[in-house]
């Protein structure tokens, strides 16, 4: 467990979160497509308007869930309305009727459970967050005071949850500016906060130098403070794709001369230096360290998923799982007290906590790696953390262990305005 010093925030955390993307048709691909970037065959598509709870994928879903909080104590989900566009958020809503069989409105406090479990609505921890929602282009953000708003109130009534516990701005790097953040956005989390629809606001997106520049920028606001401390608004910062096998700037900042870009703390540092809680997600890299590969959808580097497809291949010459390594390896930063993982069934719930429980009981060890491991996987690891001839050395010289958060969003943007302009031509 990870303690929270902020009092809008949980007092602990457990080891590992549930990301809520999976319950979602995100890393999955059409029934009778390309298998070539290795995602999952989805046999049903579930969006908004089929969705159900007798939906045999949707009872998987809601069992994940149950199966993690009831008997595993994974009592965090992290979500988003841009998951499955709605469909994560209001599969969570089914399963807290079924962990939480109360009205809705009964739901900010204690009460009911299934089945004789103990388990009470302030045993969990339900975030979620603002800013990004459709499929489509053209409405895919939305940093607006009133759509922030309906928003939390929607997510809120979706899950079925009495409130949120961490309400978060999400990707603001695809914001049109900082300022429309500071002037509608952030005013609109610190009213959700004060309404009760949250308790926490947070920040969540990939480029590191934005949430520091979101972080200061918020502070500075004549309406901060209440949060994180130091005046600033935040109370929380989700990060990802930053604390794994490839890319640990979260903690130690740029592997590489040739994307350093300033003489600052690394990020971490920044946080707990002024009282921000922290936590990390993705520790596989979005689909990157698994033996299936990423989703054709993967922002890296071809380089970098050249040398995750390597890093597979040794673990699997080896008799390793590559998955077992990253989860083990990021779990074991201990400043991290919480890393989100995907996990959409039973099985994989089962899983992961088995891996999170190699960790129990080991406190403050420098170099825990030894304890939780394996002497087979050990050998593993360090011919990955090789930084001369391992899997990744060579990005990790060139700088593309990462990519360039900031460039995703003006190729977003780019894309959109093109669009606009055929269309107008049609016209």
């Amino acid at each position: 467990m990870g303690g929270a010093s902020n009092a809008n925030l949980p007092t602990t955390v457990p080891i590992i979160g549930m990301g809520g993307s999976s319950f979602s048709n995100f890393y999955n691909k059409p029934r009778g497509s390309d298998h070539a970037d290795g995602a999952a065959e989805d046999p049903v598509h579930v969006d908004l308007e089929s969705i159900s709870p007798d939906i045999p994928i949707v009872q998987s879903w809601i069992g994940a869930i149950r199966r993690a909080v009831v008997d595993r104590g994974v009592t965090l989900i992290d979500t988003a309305p841009w998951y499955g566009h709605g469909v994560s958020e209001v599969v969570i809503g089914y399963a807290m009727d079924v962990i939480l069989p109360l009205d809705p409105k009964d739901r900010a406090g204690d009460g009911g459970n299934d089945a004789g479990a103990t388990i009470t609505r302030s045993d969990l921890t339900i975030n979620t967050k603002v800013g990004r929602y459709e499929a489509d282009r053209a409405n895919m953000f939305d940093f607006s005071y009133e759509r922030t708003l309906t928003s939390a109130r929607r997510s809120v009534d979706r899950m079925r949850c009495g409130y949120i516990d961490v309400v978060q701005l999400h990707d603001p790097e695809f914001s049109p500016s900082i300022d429309v953040l500071v002037a509608e956005t952030i005013p609109a989390l610190i009213r959700c906060r004060k309404l009760g629809l949250a308790r926490a606001i947070g920040l969540t997106g990939y480029p590191l130098e934005v949430q520091r520049e979101i972080l200061v920028r918020s502070r500075e606001d004549p309406v901060a403070g209440g949060g994180g401390g130091d005046g600033f608004v935040f109370d929380q910062c989700l990060t990802y794709c930053h604390c794994n096998l490839h890319d640990t700037s979260l903690l130690y900042g740029s592997r590489s001369d040739e994307v350093k870009r300033d003489s600052q703390p690394p990020f971490a540092d920044f946080c707990f230096s002024h009282g921000i809680a922290l936590m990390a997600a993705a520790p596989l890299s979005m689909g990157l360290l698994t033996d299936a590969g990423p989703p054709s959808w993967h922002p890296a580097h071809s380089s970098l998923k050249e040398a995750s497809r390597e890093a597979a291949r040794l673990c699997s010459s080896m008799g390793v799982e590559l998955a077992t390594i990253s989860i083990i390896y990021a779990l074991s930063f201990g400043r991290v007290p919480c890393t989100l993982l995907g996990m959409k069934s039973a099985d994989e719930v089962d899983r992961a906590v088995d891996l999170a429980l190699r960790f129990e009981g080991i406190n403050g060890s420098n170099d825990i790696l030894p304890e939780v491991l394996t002497e087979k996987e050990q050998q593993v690891l360090g011919i990955l953390l090789d930084t001369n001839d391992g899997p990744f050395a060579k990005v990790w010289k060139s700088g593309e262990y990462l990519w360039d958060g900031k460039e995703e969003a003006n190729k977003f943007w780019s894309k959109l305005e093109l669009s606009r302009d055929a269309i107008e031509k049609q016209v």
